[in-house]
């Protein structure tokens, strides 16, 4: 299984670079970065309100905790060798919105060039590089708008390139005495991405609509998002709910156009500890994420 995957990455990789972004760089871009939001799904264009919201709709970084720094940390452990691992600090402002800095790698290893006869002729782990700028502000009270700018870097064997593109979110209130919240997300509004072989090309454009309801003095929510991603078949859908039980303890189950997951959160303030846990898109096992978050 091992060798036919990686013989599947490097022929989409390597002959073909052009088509990296949709196989590579902006699938695991759209999983999106936080334990908790994974927990649900991936329903997280209403919800997202912590550090790792510029992943998920930057709109949701004017949200956050009262407290004006905000650190935030994940690891993602999924089969055959391939992990992501991200850093996010965000600092909120008296008068100019909130701002995020973020960097995440996704690394794969064990990877396995092979010639035309099926001989291994090499082996090497692939590696891209994120580094986002994610800004969100809130205009007035019932409206919360953020955009993104990331730069990507990609590497596998002697193919590598460089590319940057642009996010953009907003997430409303449209009755003050209902706790309903609406979340609206274009990914990839502009994007570039040029290959040391000559090659450019664009990321496929997503469009995310999102809608969420809390519930029972704030300790439910359930949300749904619909994803309709520039090439795809059919828009994904993603649906979750969150209960805290406890002060300090919740739990998550969702459906990620698909495949089920699920997720818990213990909360020591200022720390906070997510995990979650998915099937692979490509059937290849669970996927674990665990997020580490400190407000201070």
């Amino acid at each position: 299984m091992r060798m036919s995957v990686a013989f599947l990455l490097v022929s989409v990789l390597g002959p073909h670079p052009a088509c990296a972004d949709t196989a590579g760089s902006a699938e695991w871009l759209q999983e999106g970065i936080g334990a908790r939001q994974l927990g649900m799904g991936g329903a997280a264009r209403a919800t997202a309100g912590d550090v790792h919201a510029g992943s998920w709709n930057p709109a949701g970084l004017s949200a956050r905790e009262p407290e004006p720094w905000s650190v935030g940390s994940m690891i993602t452990v999924a089969g055959l060798g391939r992990s992501v691992a991200s850093l996010s600090v965000a600092r909120q402002t008296d008068t100019s919105g909130t701002f995020a800095l973020t960097w995440a790698r996704r690394t794969i290893a064990g990877l396995e060039r092979v010639d035309d006869q099926g001989s291994v002729t090499e082996t090497a782990a692939g590696a891209d590089d994120l580094a986002a700028l994610s800004w969100g502000a809130s205009p007035f009270y019932q409206l919360r708008v953020g955009a993104s700018l990331k730069v990507l870097h990609q590497q596998l064997f002697d193919f590598s390139s460089t590319g940057s593109a642009a996010d953009l979110g907003v997430q409303v209130q449209p009755w003050l005495d209902h706790d309903i919240e609406v979340g609206v997300t274009l990914q990839n509004a502009v994007s570039f991405q040029r290959w040391n072989t000559g090659t450019t090309n664009a990321g496929a454009r997503a469009y995310g609509a999102g809608a969420a309801w809390r519930t029972w003095h704030d300790r439910v929510t359930v949300a749904a998002d619909v994803v309709s991603v520039g090439g795809a078949a059919a828009p994904a859908i993603h649906a979750g709910a969150e209960v805290w039980a406890l002060d300090q303890l919740a739990g998550r189950a969702g459906w990620n156009d698909g495949r089920p997951a699920a997720g818990l959160t213990y909360l020591w303030k200022p720390y906070q500890l997510d995990y979650g846990i998915e099937l692979d898109r490509q059937h290849l096992g669970p996927i674990h994420q665990v997020s580490f978050l400190l407000h201070f």
